[in-house]
Formats: structure tokens, C-alpha cells, sequence
């Protein structure tokens, strides 16, 4: 093996390795509680979803959904709590090749534009109308 050769395997492995840990410190992240679920149970909950948060768009599997009595939680690298008072509405969206479920809520500290990609929208409604939420499409 040459040098070159050598060179640039140590770069592709040292790049796969600095991937490896994002996402395994991302997950991590994702999968960790916060105090105020601690305490409670789910209703339901998704472990592997996409996300639309303002301009950042996650692919899966880096998004969690629980969903408890009295909020739910959209965890990826940061965590949005949404206390159910502070749902207005939550409804079905579909475009192109990606359908969802967009959730309208009136928290001034978290970005307007949250919609959850999930294969099975209908489903994720029902949960949520069954759970108690505004649903406006099942």
C-alpha cells in the first residue's frame, strides 16, 4: 500500500468515525427524558419519525414523539414540550412526496412551522384525537 493510498484511508476512517459519534450522541439525545416525563407514562409514543421545525428539516430516524395526558414531546437534538392548552389544532398536510401532521399551537418560544412526517398520518391523528387534541382531519 502506497502512502497516499494509506493517507486517505486513515481520512475516510477518521470522517466515519466522527459521524458515528454525532449521530450516536444524537440519538442519545433523543432518547433521554425530561423531568417533567419522568414521572408519567405515555399514551402512545414514535421512536423513529422525520420532522418540520421552522427551516430544519429532519429525515428519520432522528425525531421521538410522546405523547402524555396533559403535553407531548417532539425530542431530535433539542426537545419541544407542548403543554395540550397550547394546541390549537392539529391536522393532516400532504405535498409531493411527503405526508404529515402539522402541529398549530400558539407558544411564542418555539417556531410556528412544526409538522411531524410520519408513513401513516391518519394514524398518528386518530392517536392524537383519541389522546384528546383538536384534531381537524382523521
Amino acid at each position: 500500500m502506497n502512502i497516499e493510498a494509506f493517507i486517505a484511508l486513515i481520512i475516510v476512517s477518521t470522517l466515519f468515525f466522527i459521524v458515528f459519534i454525532f449521530f450516536y450522541v444524537d440519538m442519545k439525545k433523543k432518547m433521554s427524558l425530561l423531568g417533567i416525563e419522568k414521572t408519567q407514562v405515555p399514551i402512545f409514543f414514535y421512536n423513529n419519525l422525520g420532522a418540520r421545525i421552522d427551516l430544519l428539516n429532519l429525515t428519520y430516524p432522528f425525531v421521538r414523539l410522546s405523547v402524555y395526558k396533559n403535553f407531548f414531546v417532539i425530542s431530535y437534538s433539542k426537545k419541544l414540550v407542548f403543554m395540550k392548552e397550547e394546541v390549537l389544532e392539529i391536522k393532516m398536510i400532504s405535498g409531493g412526496l411527503s405526508s404529515g401532521v402539522q402541529i398549530i399551537h400558539n407558544k411564542n418560544t418555539i417556531p410556528k412551522k412544526i409538522i411531524i412526517w410520519t408513513s401513516n398520518p391518519k394514524k398518528l391523528c386518530k392517536e392524537f384525537f383519541n389522546a384528546s387534541y383538536n384534531v381537524k382531519t382523521i
